[in-house]
């Protein structure tokens, strides 16, 4: 159990702040390892165990939130990156000089950007 504990800690040290979709799996694993600690020990039914579910259930949707909003975010920036790479693809395309003279090979053809 301690080995899953610090394999998680290292993921969330290694973790990029910004990406909390990483952090989620982290979060999730060692609130159940403090749950299960909590009811191993006697403190089930406690105004602490209350306290401490209140707490995990808030940070847990806060989490999985901000993981949807930035898997959207990503998307939108992926999908504009696209776009623009087609635009300067079909520019590129346009702008292209008419062939003054026809290559023998492909290599000829690819030295002179025809």
């Amino acid at each position: 159990m301690e080995v899953l504990a610090f394999l998680f800690l290292m993921i969330y040290i290694a973790t990029d702040p910004k990406d909390v979709s990483l952090l989620t799996i982290p979060a999730y694993f060692s609130g159940m390892w403090v749950t299960n600690w909590l009811i191993k020990n006697g403190f089930q039914g406690t105004f602490m165990y209350m306290r401490w579910l209140a707490v995990y259930v808030i940070i847990m949707i806060y989490l999985m939130f901000a993981s949807i909003r930035l898997g959207l975010h990503n998307i939108k920036y992926i999908k504009e990156k696209i776009r623009k790479r087609r635009a300067i693809k079909n520019n590129a395309k346009r702008d292209r000089p008419h062939r003054r003279f026809y290559c023998d090979t492909e290599v000829q053809c690819r030295l002179f950007n025809i």
